[in-house]
């Protein structure tokens, strides 16, 4: 896992399926580097403490 690859979660268009005309996307959750949600709260976490340590040093 790289910090670069939170938020570039994989889409997928359904292409069967329009809303209003509109294409539908379906967000592949299952490809997250650490296989959750909570992705960008870790990375801010990490960026906020990362930060910190820089202020301080």
């Amino acid at each position: 896992m790289k910090l670069s690859d939170i938020g570039n979660t994989t889409l997928l268009e359904i292409d069967k399926l329009k809303i209003n005309g509109n294409r539908v996307f379906s967000k592949c959750e299952y490809r997250n580097p650490t296989g959750s949600h909570k992705d960008r709260t870790f990375l801010h976490i990490v960026n906020t403490h990362l930060c910190d340590l820089f202020l301080i040093s």
